[in-house]
Parts: C-alpha cells; sequence; structure tokens
C-alpha cells in the first residue's frame, strides 16, 4: 500500500519554490537524477547557441545528482498542482511538517492519502494530530 501526498496552489510558482526548499535544490525537479532549469530560460538559451560564452557556460543545466531521493515529476515554474507516492507513509511526516512550518510563506494547499480512496486536507490545526497519527500507525 502507498500513501500519497498532494499539493495544490492558485499561485503560478508556489509548489515549485516549497518543492526546491524541501529538497534542498535550485533547479526546477523532474525526477530523482534529472535537474533541468527553467523552460523559458532554456529557450532563451537555445535561441543564443551562437554566442560561445553561453555554449562554454553550459546551456544545458542538466545533471545527476544522487542527493535526492524523491521521484517528482512534472515541476516547473508553471505547476499548480503536484503528487508523490511513499511506500512508507512515516516519510509524509518531513513534508507534512515543512509545509506548516512555512505555511505563511506559501500558499499551497495539502491532502494526503494513507488509506485508499480517502484524502485528508493537511492545515494548521490537525498537522501535529496527523503526523502523531502517523508515527503510531506505522512504527517501523
Amino acid at each position: 500500500m502507498e500513501s500519497t501526498v498532494r499539493l495544490y496552489s492558485s499561485k503560478i510558482g508556489e509548489i515549485s519554490k516549497f518543492l526546491n526548499k524541501f529538497f534542498n535544490t535550485n533547479e526546477y525537479i523532474l525526477n530523482s537524477d534529472i535537474h533541468v532549469e527553467d523552460y523559458n530560460d532554456k529557450n532563451k538559451s537555445n535561441d543564443n547557441k551562437t554566442n560561445n560564452k553561453k555554449n562554454n557556460n553550459s546551456n544545458n543545466k542538466i545533471k545527476n545528482d544522487n542527493t535526492i531521493n524523491a521521484t517528482i515529476t512534472n515541476v516547473n515554474k508553471r505547476t499548480l498542482e503536484w503528487e508523490k507516492n511513499y511506500r512508507n507513509p512515516v516519510e509524509i511526516a518531513d513534508i507534512i511538517g515543512a509545509l506548516i512550518e512555512n505555511n505563511d510563506k506559501y500558499s499551497i494547499n495539502m491532502w494526503i492519502s494513507i488509506d485508499e480512496g480517502l484524502f485528508i486536507n493537511v492545515t494548521d490545526y490537525n498537522a501535529d494530530e496527523i503526523i502523531r497519527y502517523l508515527y503510531e500507525r506505522f512504527p517501523w
């Protein structure tokens, strides 16, 4: 059984900013092994390929980074929703805590599912109880 975290925002760039801070990176994350620069910046650099200085500074900011263990898809500056499945439900506690601690900085709503077909809205009022419940129900 996998647990799910869903993030929603009505403000462009909020989820990307939060995930960049949470996963400790400055680039837009596409998956656990590859980081790609913002789509608009990539297009600008492709237009300026004749400029040798830019070509020498690696227009393709694609690199491997094994420090991030998450599998994240379709996260870019314009993402308004994000979903991640976790095999171990206790891992959700980290992202819940990070979002609640920084709730004043980001306009993001979080929903989690630890039972199939049931989603819980994570708020300032229930976050502590949810984290406690995760550790009580899944003590491994």
